[in-house]
């Protein structure tokens, strides 16, 4: 028919190999600029409320733009994932913590958004991968150049799904609440002020919906650029913290919401560019044909 044939060349086009070296630049440096944004937030912190000086982010600075200028990608990528990690346990211990102490589990966002982050850095480290290769001694490489070794099936698997897990947890948690916030009587509480970027109900609506193929593997390069498309129509539509009226703590908070959907935009890139790996439905439809 006439729409496949046109979505053929659509895939034709993506795949061409100065399109597909494009996007990859594209992928790496908006997973950079969320570290960079990481680490200008901690210099301003520092500066404005006599914080300690953040040490720890001057290497992060070198690995981010290294990264971005695709130099030792794989190396400085895994320095990315384990700060991004490094973070996510801090959070997930603390909320630990509280649980045990207090009794009270409470799923925090921006514990999830770190989490997503070492997802998109992972995806990142797929990207060195190279024929004949071995990283610290211990992650093979992809055996041939069009084949995708199980271990790096696995590193794909688990930065797939650290994504969904974002987009699983926000989809649901915001679209329950700007349901129950259209209620005048008995939940008001749950509205946010006027220029609040989390009542994007259509992008929310959106990403909720396309996490189960991407979690699956379902025609992964297709859902993962359309999820990146919505992420950065949200982030410019949602997170424009340079216009935002509100207050400064607000506008912090935006412009980390701001990067962190561009951030997962190019980490989706890359995992369309990639591919799902072995361990996703698609696999399983090509062994079928």
């Amino acid at each position: 028919s006439k729409m496949a044939d046109a979505l053929g060349e659509v895939q034709r086009f993506w795949n061409t190999h100065k399109v597909s070296e494009r996007l990859n630049t594209v992928s790496r440096v908006l997973v950079s600029a969320y570290f960079f944004n990481e680490i200008y937030t901690k210099l301003f912190v520092y500066y404005y409320y006599q914080y300690p000086f953040p040490t720890l982010q001057i290497p992060l600075l070198f690995a981010s733009i290294l990264v971005a200028l695709n130099i030792k990608t794989t190396i400085f990528a895994c320095v990315l994932a384990a700060v991004s990690a490094v973070d996510s346990l801090v959070i997930m211990y603390n909320q630990f913590m509280l649980w045990y102490t207090h009794n009270v589990l409470y799923v925090n966002e921006l514990m999830l958004k770190k989490i997503a982050m070492l997802g998109c850095s992972i995806l990142i480290i797929t990207q060195g991968y190279q024929v004949g290769k071995v990283l610290f001694g211990s992650i093979p490489f992809a055996p041939g150049p069009n084949q995708i070794s199980t271990k790096k099936s696995a590193l794909l698997l688990a930065g797939r799904l650290m994504l969904c897990f974002l987009f699983l947890f926000v989809g649901f948690s915001e679209i329950r609440r700007q349901l129950e916030a259209s209620d005048e009587t008995t939940h008001a509480h749950s509205r946010r002020p006027h220029g609040d970027g989390h009542d994007n109900l259509p992008c929310k609506s959106a990403e909720f919906l396309l996490t189960l193929p991407l979690a699956i593997g379902l025609k992964t390069s297709a859902v993962a650029r359309l999820l990146a498309i919505v992420l950065v129509a949200e982030a410019f539509s949602s997170w424009a913290w340079w216009a935002s009226e509100l207050n400064i703590g607000y506008i912090l908070h935006a412009r980390e919401h701001f990067w962190v959907n561009m951030g997962v935009a190019g980490g989706l890139l890359m995992l369309a560019h990639v591919g799902a790996g072995k361990f996703a439905v698609d696999e399983m439809l090509k062994k079928k044909q």
